[in-house]
């Protein structure tokens, strides 16, 4: 009996420690793939790379042809990237050259977020996987509703599991003062990662090129977004700790 809840601890603590891992992983991707966090990274990326495209002067021409064009139209046909956008002429009118730079990279934006890929997410992700010479337009699906739609689904299915895993293996621990031990090293060793985050972000931005704004951005919602959760679990990792502690304490002046 003794080999067999050995066995299970060790198991279910394997376990639970990499679906605690899956469960942040995922809810990190289902709030990075929302569709405000993804304009976000991506608006200042596509308005300054138009901006770099068209030039200043082609900018404010276009501008200034579809402010006349407007006030006698609703709407209004635009060419860009190989394709005709339609813009609302109440988005461009009584505005300026500015704003119409971020209207634009703003509609390429909606454009592959809610683009149709014809595959599923992960179909998606074998076809990117086997592409010899992959393209931009296979690797916004990364960044798209199809990747949103997957990671919110998959939550609860990785939140049950983890759920069961810790119960399994808080059952096969016999002593609270393990069951603290055991689960204040589990949160700790993942919220210990908040600490290291300007360390990483700096050795990372060093191994990537001057040009990698997208990498930037990402890594700037991914801070916000994960930093109270890491901060979270190191505190429940204390707590823990903390208990153990006065459980040892507890159990040495007992036994005296």
């Amino acid at each position: 009996m003794g080999i067999l809840r050995k066995i299970v601890r060790v198991a279910s603590g394997f376990l639970f420690s990499l679906c605690l891992l899956l469960s942040l992983l995922t809810i990190l991707a289902s709030t990075l793939t929302k569709y405000e966090n993804v304009r976000m990274i991506f608006i200042g990326i596509y308005a300054n790379a138009l901006k770099e495209q068209l030039g200043d002067q082609q900018i404010n021409q276009s501008y200034n042809s579809l402010s006349v064009y407007c006030k006698q139209n609703e709407k209004v046909d635009f060419p860009l990237m190989n394709q005709n956008m339609t813009l609302n002429c109440s988005d461009i009118v009584g505005t300026n050259s500015t704003h119409f730079l971020y209207l634009l990279a703003g509609r390429i934006v909606d454009g592959f977020y809610y683009k149709d890929y014809g595959c599923e997410f992960i179909k998606c992700l074998q076809e990117m996987f086997y592409e010899k010479h992959l393209s931009p337009e296979k690797v916004t699906v990364l960044f798209s509703s199809t990747s949103n739609k997957f990671f919110d689904k998959i939550i609860l299915p990785i939140a049950l599991a983890t759920v069961f895993t810790g119960l399994l293996l808080f059952a096969s621990i016999e002593t609270w003062s393990g069951r603290f031990k055991t689960f204040g090293i589990e949160f700790l060793f993942i919220g210990i990662f908040y600490f290291l985050m300007p360390y990483l972000e700096g050795i990372v931005f060093k191994l990537l090129p001057p040009q990698a704004s997208v990498a930037e951005g990402v890594y700037g919602v991914v801070s916000k977004i994960i930093s109270p959760v890491l901060v979270f679990f190191f505190t429940i990792g204390v707590v823990f700790t903390v208990l153990w502690v006065l459980s040892k304490f507890m159990k040495k002046k007992k036994s005296k």
